[in-house]
C-alpha cells in the first residue's frame, strides 16, 4: 500500500501526538523556559519523569510546563535559603508559588512576600550577596518582579539605617 503525501503527514502528526502527549505549544513553553534556566530537552524529561514516579500521575496527564516552573522555584528556593536561612515558600509574610496552567503557568506572589525577599537578599554582605546572584537566580527574580537594582536599593536603605542609628 502506497501512502499518499496528506495521508503521511496526516498519520505523521498523529503518531507525534501519540509520542508526545502535550501539546505543541505546552512542550515550546516548557522548553523554552527551561532553556532560560540552562535545562535542555533531556532535563526537562527527566523531571517529568521523576514527576510522575513521585505523584503516580501519568506522564501524559502531566502539566510538562507547571514541572519546570516549579523544579526553577525549588531550586531557587534551595540557594536563598542556603544562603539566608530564609525559606521564601514557607517562612512568609505572604506567599511565592508556582500557579500551574499549561502554557499560562506562572509564579504568583503577595508584595508582602516580594518586599520580604528582596530584603533578605539585601541583608547580606556585598560578597555574598553578588555570590548568590548569579545569572539563575536573578533571572528567577525577574519573574517575581525582582530586580538587582530593587535588591541594591533596599541594601543602601539598610546600610543608611545602620549608619544613622550606630
Amino acid at each position: 500500500m502506497i501512502c499518499d503525501e496528506e495521508r503521511l503527514d496526516y498519520e505523521t502528526e498523529r503518531f507525534m501526538r501519540l509520542c508526545c502527549p502535550y501539546g505543541s505549544l505546552d512542550v515550546r513553553e516548557a522548553v523554552r523556559f527551561g532553556y532560560e534556566f540552562g535545562y535542555d530537552a533531556d532535563k526537562i524529561r527527566a523531571l517529568a519523569e521523576q514527576f510522575s514516579n513521585d505523584t503516580g500521575i501519568p506522564l501524559e496527564e502531566i502539566d510538562v510546563v507547571y514541572i519546570v516552573y516549579e523544579h526553577v522555584l525549588q531550586d531557587a528556593r534551595n540557594r536563598i535559603y542556603e544562603t539566608t536561612g530564609y525559606d521564601f515558600v514557607n517562612d512568609g509574610p505572604g506567599e511565592i508559588y508556582t500557579y500551574g496552567n499549561f502554557m499560562a503557568t506562572c509564579y504568583d506572589y503577595t508584595e508582602e512576600a516580594r518586599e520580604r525577599l528582596i530584603s533578605e537578599i539585601a541583608n547580606l554582605d556585598i560578597t555574598l550577596r553578588e555570590e548568590l546572584l548569579d545569572e539563575f537566580l536573578l533571572r528567577f527574580l525577574e519573574y517575581v518582579d525582582i530586580t538587582q537594582a530593587d535588591i541594591e536599593r533596599e541594601a543602601e536603605r539598610l546600610q543608611e539605617g545602620i549608619l544613622v542609628s550606630g
